[in-house]
């Protein structure tokens, strides 16, 4: 029988920007000198899926094959992984970057999807801040340009800087320009696209000791003048919706002890606090804990939520991809 709860261990990536807060505090094995910036804790992107912690497969293998399984039934075989989610955690600023929508991606890599991405912020230090969309007076080329000449106080200067606090939520539209600072952990959901287009790199080596290499053209092809919708986390709702796009929904479960929650869809629930375990079917209890995923199949058509302080994001396909 196939399951109806999957545990998960993150695919872990080490960046220059990385530290070790997810180390310390969500639950990730590796050594505290590594620089973990990204745990990618529900991924099928071959080659850096999430790997199901009953055998060791990655979580693209169990997905073949078990699309209706977990999307429900009638979903044909074949049909991809419907999103991506990550914690990062920033001891640096990441780089200058945009991601391309749809059809950028297509015209640019010669397959889709974009990357649409939205994340909700955990733990934000006093000094935080995240370079967010096109100033009103500065261009994509202005922005290119000082790039260009290795002028990081001008780049900053054709970007918006804001402060972010924890509860915030950030819903990145593709296109948008974007550097989230040092001193934050971040909750992001995303579609499945790793495509990134690296603007600049605040003149930094990459691990191997050379500048990691920007994407200028492509982009210069991506980005546009967006504004990023942000918004509050309010209360302890036992269930709320966090955020909705085309692509994928998220929502925030703050339950009881003992609350039982209807699954029409598949979920992917991550835990973000608070300690417990996610029970479904009459299959053994799956252990929750700040940092734990776990893939809810549409066939369980319940949950219970077990443990104290409980607070969880639960992501949910709205359309096959």
């Amino acid at each position: 029988m196939k399951p109806l709860l999957v545990a998960l261990a993150p695919y872990l990536s080490e960046v220059p920007w990385g530290g070790a807060a997810l180390q310390r505090r969500y639950g990730v094995d590796a050594p505290v000198d590594r620089r973990i910036g990204e745990a990618w804790v529900v991924s099928a992107v071959p080659g850096k899926a999430s790997r199901v912690l009953a055998d060791g497969r990655p979580l693209d293998a169990l997905w073949t094959g078990a699309e209706a399984h977990f999307l429900g039934p009638g979903t044909p075989v074949g049909t991809p992984f419907p999103f991506l989610v990550k914690l990062l955690a920033t001891e640096a600023p990441l780089s200058v970057q945009v991601h391309p929508d749809d059809a950028a991606a297509l015209a640019l890599e010669g397959s889709g999807p974009g990357k649409h991405e939205a994340w909700v912020v955990l733990e934000a230090r006093d000094d935080a801040d995240i370079l967010m969309d096109l100033a009103p007076e500065s261009s994509v080329d202005e922005l290119l340009d000082a790039a260009a000449r290795g002028d990081g106080d001008a780049v900053r200067a054709r970007l918006v800087s804001v402060r972010p606090e924890a509860g915030d939520v950030f819903d990145v539209l593709p296109g948008t320009v974007h550097a989230p600072g040092s001193g934050l952990v971040l909750y992001e959901i995303q579609q499945p696209c790793d495509h990134t287009y690296r603007i600049f790199d605040w003149n930094r080596p990459g691990l191997d000791g050379r500048p990691r290499p920007l994407h200028t053209e492509k982009a210069r092809r991506a980005a546009r003048r967006t504004r990023c919708a942000r918004r509050r986390l309010e209360g302890r709702p036992t269930r709320a919706v966090v955020l909705e796009t085309p692509h994928w929904a998220l929502e925030r479960w703050c339950p009881a002890d003992g609350a039982c929650i209807p699954v029409t869809s598949m979920l992917a629930v991550t835990c973000v606090a608070g300690r417990g375990a996610l029970v479904a079917g009459g299959e053994a209890p799956v252990a929750l804990r700040p940092g734990a995923s776990v893939l809810v199949a549409r066939a369980a058509s319940m949950v219970e939520v077990r443990g104290e302080g409980i607070e969880l994001f639960v992501a949910r396909p709205r359309r096959v991809v």
